[in-house]
């Protein structure tokens, strides 16, 4: 039934948003949630004061025994975004009453759907907005700008750990695009539809590619230095209209997205990023600008891995925005172990590694006597010079 969820999703443009589920210690990914045409929602758990109050404001990053993570039994990344589970609800059968509650991915979706819904009522709201959001897919461009505004946390990384974003990965297995910002995300629908051609730093477009138009570039430019651009591109998969809503694969287009520097003098161009999943159907890429560059052209076109006849045809969303570093100043580059207490642990870790020993730290030690578990301890090793700079000496801090 969650084919004929994903088949609702796309001939009738809604928007499905659904839990993934509370981590390894209860079940496996949820469904719908882990459909290609849902968001699918994670969880980030609250930081707790000295007498056991959950924070309002205080998040850590997501916990694979908590919050449920990727890749899907096919390969696709999931969640698509974190949010908190944690948060001031009404209280039950009272009309002034309100109680901070806990309950995990139960909480997260309904607080992404109910940003999503927001979203919505302000393309309606605006005359020119809605006159540029009212077209279909609408669903994709939600996604796009959801997942294009979330907030990366400290250790985000693309797909399998290696020194190197993976390429043909879109999304953190854990984190999916970040955490949701419904703040960012407002001010990334409100810059409004941009046509290709040369766009602001934020904004977003919905369009088709076809055998005329294979591709489709967007000009832009990062002058300051180290600034982050950010790029989401989503479509939706196919299904049949009736039961068994088998998956139309014979319908589907994999899409790829470029990002290329321009040189001011020649105009020559290079690669900067990309992103070419064979398997999701969603590309995203967040990178650093680089010092060679101001101007970047964002390009959406088909992939190589799987090149579409002359009639193919392919609705998408994309959104792009270029801003500073959101994990800049984050306290949870501290929680080297991932356990969402930053403690002795951590910094007996964070010794042992910055001393050049971690290539000799058996994993049980690291796991039995740090709580660091080996997926967490090849992620510290692959980047941990690159990571440092987010974390000033230990002693100072």
């Amino acid at each position: 039934w969650t084919r004929a969820v994903e088949n609702m999703a796309v001939e009738n443009d809604i928007i499905v948003v659904a839990s993934i589920g509370n981590g390894q210690t209860d079940y496996d990914m949820l469904y719908p949630g882990a459909g290609a045409n849902c968001i699918g929602v994670g969880v980030i758990n609250a930081a707790v004061d000295e007498n056991g109050a959950a924070s309002l404001y205080d998040f850590s990053v997501p916990n694979p025994e908590t919050s449920s993570s990727g890749p899907t039994s096919d390969t696709r990344c999931k969640p698509d975004i974190v949010a908190p589970g944690t948060a001031l609800v009404p209280v039950y059968n009272n009309q002034d009453g309100y109680i901070v509650r806990e309950n995990w991915s139960s909480l997260a979706a309904p607080i992404v759907s109910g940003t999503a819904a927001l979203l919505l009522q302000k393309a309606y709201a605006d005359e020119t907005l809605a006159a540029a959001f009212d077209r279909p897919e609408k669903n994709n461009v939600i996604k796009a700008v959801l997942l294009n505004s979330a907030t990366k946390l400290p250790y985000w990384h693309k797909g399998q750990i290696s020194p190197d974003d993976d390429d043909e990965t879109p999304l953190d297995f854990t984190q999916g695009a970040g955490a949701l910002d419904a703040v960012a995300a407002y001010k990334q629908l409100t810059a409004g539809l941009q046509p290709p051609g040369a766009v602001e730093q934020t904004g977003w477009d919905n369009r088709i590619l076809n055998g005329e138009t294979m591709q489709v570039d967007y000009l832009l430019s990062a002058v300051e230095p180290n600034q982050m651009i950010t790029a989401t591109l989503c479509w939706n998969y196919h299904y049949q209209h009736q039961y068994p809503f088998a998956h139309q694969l014979e319908k589907d287009a994999n899409l790829r997205l470029e990002l290329w520097g321009i040189d001011p003098e020649t105009q020559t161009e290079t690669q900067i990023a990309l992103c070419d999943s064979f398997s999701d159907n969603l590309e995203h890429i967040y990178v650093t600008s680089d010092p060679r560059f101001t101007n970047y052209r964002l390009r959406v076109l088909f992939s190589d891995l799987l090149l579409p006849p002359d009639s193919a045809e392919q609705r998408y969303a994309v959104a792009w925005s270029v801003g500073p570093d959101s994990a800049v100043g984050n306290k949870w580059w501290y929680d080297l172990n991932g356990d969402d207490d930053i403690d002795t642990f951590d910094q007996v870790a964070y010794v042992l590694i910055d001393g050049q020993i971690p290539n000799r730290l058996d994993e049980i030690f690291a796991e039995q006597a740090l709580n660091l578990s080996a997926r967490r301890l090849n992620l510290l090793k692959s980047h941990w010079q690159t990571w440092k700079t987010y974390l000033p000496d230990w002693q100072a801090a």
